[in-house]
């Protein structure tokens, strides 16, 4: 009779998190993401920390999470127009059409965003005004030479693009709760 619970939670689960509930407002010109490394979280007892320590880097240096039934969330940190709960997942889509899964693993400090939605930049590849959405979270000793070069993720080539999109899906991590998902 148990495994049957957890069987039934799982199913639950995996339809809840893989289907956007919210959409949220995005600004034009969100074609730079830029990245922090994941070693500038530090603060031991914070939930940032304690959900870092659940990833891994993938082949391209970003920091991702990955839960039990293989779907891969890039960790990013958002403004707070966008939440404030650590471990909250979004699907987000860029106009080249990628579409991915991130999970917000920490929050953007409102000193560093001057926008609701993020920090006005320069995107010196097509010398205009844009707004930094995304800030991924990475292990900056694993990135491509294009990305520190240019500064930004969107040297590779599938996170080049303007976001069309970002939906809210839900809270995928949590260190308080027993949920199947935490680490």
């Amino acid at each position: 009779m148990k495994i049957k619970n957890v069987i039934a939670a799982m199913l639950i689960s995996a339809a809840v998190l893989t289907t956007p509930v919210a959409a949220l407002e995005v600004p034009d010109n969100t074609d730079v993401h830029l990245y922090m490394d994941y070693t500038a979280i530090t603060n031991t007892d914070s939930n940032q920390y304690k959900l870092e320590r659940c990833c891994k880097t993938s082949k391209e240096g970003i920091r991702y999470y990955e839960d039990e039934i293989g779907n891969i969330y890039y960790l990013v940190a958002l403004a707070e127009y966008y939440g404030t709960e650590i471990g909250t997942t979004y699907e987000v889509t860029l106009d080249n059409g990628s579409s991915f899964y991130v999970m917000l693993g920490d929050c953007k400090d409102s000193s560093d965003t001057d926008t609701k939605y993020g920090r006005y930049c320069w995107n010196f590849i097509r010398r205009e005004d844009c707004t930094n959405v995304l800030e991924f979270i990475v292990d900056t000793s694993q990135l491509p030479h294009k990305v520190t070069n240019w500064g930004t993720l969107t040297a590779i080539d599938y996170f080049n693009g303007n976001i069309t999109s970002i939906e809210k899906i839900g809270r995928e991590w949590s260190p308080d709760s027993p949920s199947l998902f935490y680490c």
